[in-house]
């Protein structure tokens, strides 16, 4: 959680830090962060049941190849490969039996990170699921498409800073298409090859500054992938300015307001290039 508005919360709801597990303090600091935790720790103790968004990824056990990539990529270690008689199963390697990823509900916060990496359509998200994403790319560039920037938002940062934009009443152009997910991790190759597949002028992945991310590391990830993307893209005749990046925190609405003038200038040149004299 964040270190001012949650002092002495672990990213993971339920575990509680204080003195030197968190970070290098002095006795009287240590003494009043090990008071908040027991004091936070004894509410949650207090409840004969604790409530939990339904979050969690969901796997398809006639896909999973048991490749661990879900299992090395979750942030929360949320994620077990189980033999089918429920035992862990053994690092993979030649001659050694197969596991199938198996979710800890408890754990898992909903990231969408692992359902990004599968490559093998084992995973999916309960909220925000490949079919809907892909719906509401489709309905989005339904018509006029090669004016539209298709914008994918996360949930806690950027979709908000979307909104604060808003709420700043700043002016920017119309072409925009906003498409929220819970984190930027959620993001897969498929989503923005249909975008480009449906003559999206451009495409640009939002989320929360490198450093800053709801889900530990998430974003990390994303910016990784994003590289590869740019590039693999490029070969395929896409300019590279077309697939773009670009981090913004819920109180940058004119950092964000920015970047859409920036992208509807990206649209507007492509455009040009394609005309063809009549």
């Amino acid at each position: 959680r964040h270190p001012k508005l949650g002092p002495v919360e672990a990213a993971s709801p339920g575990i509680y830090l204080a003195g030197a597990a968190q970070a290098p303090k002095d006795v009287l600091d240590s003494s009043a962060q090990a008071l908040a935790a027991a004091g936070k720790s004894g509410v949650l103790l207090s409840r004969d049941t604790v409530d939990k968004e339904p979050l969690t990824a969901q796997i398809n056990g006639d896909n999973c190849t048991g490749c661990w990539l879900c299992e090395r990529v979750c942030p929360y270690g949320a994620i077990e490969m189980l033999l089918p008689s429920g035992e862990p199963a053994p690092p993979p390697r030649k001659g050694a039996p197969r596991g199938i990823a198996d979710v800890v509900a408890a754990a898992c916060e909903g990231c969408g990170l692992c359902a990004a990496a599968c490559n093998f359509d084992a995973i999916d998200m309960p909220y925000f699921t490949d079919e809907q994403i892909m719906a509401q790319i489709d309905a989005a560039l339904a018509s006029e498409p090669e004016q539209k920037v298709i914008v994918f938002a996360c949930n806690w940062c950027s979709y908000a800073g979307a909104d604060q934009a808003g709420i700043e009443k700043r002016q920017y152009p119309p072409s925009g298409r906003i498409i929220r997910t819970m984190c930027s991790g959620r993001l897969s190759e498929p989503f923005i090859e249909r975008a480009f597949e449906k003559n999206a002028g451009a495409v640009l992945i939002t989320g929360c500054r490198i450093g800053d991310c709801h889900y530990i590391n998430a974003n990390e990830h994303t910016e990784k992938r994003f590289k590869n993307w740019q590039r693999k893209f490029a070969r395929q005749g896409i300019a590279p300015e077309r697939l773009q990046l670009q981090w913004v925190s819920a109180a940058e609405g004119k950092e964000f307001a920015a970047k859409m003038v920036e992208m509807d200038e990206v649209v507007r040149s492509v455009q040009e290039t394609t005309m063809v004299p009549a």
